[in-house]
């Protein structure tokens, strides 16, 4: 479905590339570096990467600090709404639905035996076994379908796709002018799972840093180390590649689709969706196992001992003048198999998550929505603005009970992070606050007595204020 394009928006998108890039000069302008920082506007890679910012340094130890950013505008706004992956939802379901009614067949077969295909025949069988696929299939799609992976944002998939040291995710403020938009929410929530910062631009041309990205590289250097170039310049480049002859073996390979067709004005916002290849050879192979073991059990049909019908009556006879397990006078039967009794399975016991604390002193801590502490240094705070306010929701001189009264706020419903005072020319406490910093007074206080009313109805004992936080 094609979503509906806006063209009343101030800013367009190449207004928003220069006020990010100039936050983020900002913003970096107290990292230690060696030389000059280079900044460049619409760079592009190979595998139909964009760079709409990109800005780079060498840092003190001689390492190449590099940041780029995805901008934005209100008439592009499908880069940063979800959009829910229906066909790897799809193949994830059936997927997982193949292989429960694969092990629920093997099982009635080596240990139930009730010849269930010989009683209702192949054909009801086969479709009552199509039935039970379809209906576990739409259940698991039914549990599956909020869950983040199938979530598509093209904007963080991008990021996905190379390594930076910090990736943006800078955007018109119009694109969602009611935070409690579900699109904002779950935009923000990949932002802090996966360490990606977002910057909200204005109509003034005011960049906010909303969220700013993770210290630490979430995905573990799983990700390529790419070279960006100018659209011109990644052109002739590939042109040059593509002019060049090849010999032997080599000129039979095919060139990469990125490298044939690089065309950035035809490039979707949904390619970088998530290949589900494997889950269509993973169902393949537990319907060939299916079919083998419904075949199996269609064989036992030939193999049904026929009973002597004199031979049965007097069976009959034998059970009723000897209860059961005498079946005659010289008969017992024997249970020759030991018994084991089964341990139960506990399905409330969780793992315990990873508690990244490993700083002394974090600056701003924040809990995603799967309940892990996300750390950031004081640094990381320190943006465009030279003030800030914040709701006070109490001051704890143990960070392990700030974390909890956090963790059950969150629970309730209640935003609510941590600071640490030093941060701001303040002691060694570390302050809970409600909701966001705010870059006026005004602001903070209009969120007061929201935040007021909300705590009150937890019980929450401490008194809210609003705090000014200067650094």
């Amino acid at each position: 479905m094609e979503l509906q394009r806006y063209s009343d928006d101030p800013l367009n998108e190449d207004d928003i590339k220069h006020i990010a890039l100039s936050c983020l000069k900002s913003f970096y302008k107290y990292y230690p570096r060696i030389g000059n920082t280079d900044v460049k506007l619409n760079q592009r890679a190979t595998g139909e990467i964009i760079a709409d910012g990109y800005l780079s340094f060498t840092q003190d130890d001689g390492s190449v600090f590099t940041a780029t950013f995805e901008a934005t505008s209100l008439q592009k706004r499908e880069e940063v709404l979800f959009r829910v992956q229906n066909e790897l939802l799809f193949w994830d379901s059936f997927t997982v639905s193949c292989f429960i009614c694969l092990l629920l067949m093997i099982w009635e077969h080596l240990f139930v035996n009730n010849y269930w295909i010989p009683h209702y025949g192949i054909s009801i069988s086969i479709l009552l076994i199509f039935a039970l696929v379809g209906l576990v299939t739409g259940l698991a799609a039914l549990v599956l379908r909020k869950r983040r992976r199938y979530r598509y944002i093209y904007a963080i998939e991008q990021f996905k796709r190379y390594f930076a040291n910090d990736q943006w995710v800078a955007l018109s403020e119009r694109i969602f002018p009611d935070k409690a938009d579900r699109h904002y929410e779950e935009l923000r929530h990949q932002c802090v799972y996966n360490g990606f910062g977002l910057i909200i631009i204005n109509d003034k041309g005011e960049a906010q840093v909303k969220v700013a990205p993770a210290r630490t590289d979430t995905f573990q250097d799983r990700r390529k180390i790419l070279q960006f170039f100018s659209s011109e310049e990644l052109s002739k480049r590939i042109k040059s590649r593509l002019d060049q002859p090849k010999e032997g073996w080599r000129k039979y390979l095919p060139m990469p689709k990125s490298m044939v067709k690089f065309d950035p004005g035809k490039w979707k916002v949904s390619r970088f969706k998530r290949f589900y290849g494997y889950q269509i050879f993973i169902s393949l192979v537990c319907l060939v196992m299916l079919s083998a073991v419904i075949f199996r059990e269609y064989e036992r049909e030939k193999t049904i001992e026929i009973r002597d019908p004199q031979a049965y009556r007097e069976e009959m006879s034998n059970l009723q003048l000897y209860p059961y397990p005498f079946y005659g006078p010289d008969t017992i039967d024997i249970l020759d198999t030991p018994y084991v009794r089964s341990i139960p399975f506990n399905p409330n016991v969780q793992p315990y998550p990873l508690d990244n604390s490993s700083f002394d002193r974090a600056g701003l801590i924040i809990i995603s929505r799967e309940g892990l502490f996300v750390e950031y240094s004081c640094e990381r705070i320190y943006d465009t603005y030279t003030a800030k306010f914040a709701i006070d929701g109490g001051r704890f001189r143990s960070l392990d009970r700030a974390k909890q009264v956090i963790r059950r706020l969150n629970r309730r419903g209640v935003s609510a992070s941590i600071t640490w005072m030093g941060c701001f020319q303040g002691d060694s406490e570390y302050m809970v606050f409600i909701g966001e910093f705010f870059q006026s007074q005004a602001g903070a206080e209009a969120e007061l007595s929201i935040a007021q009313r909300r705590v009150k109805q937890l019980g929450y004992a401490p008194a809210l204020s609003v705090v000014e936080l200067n650094y």
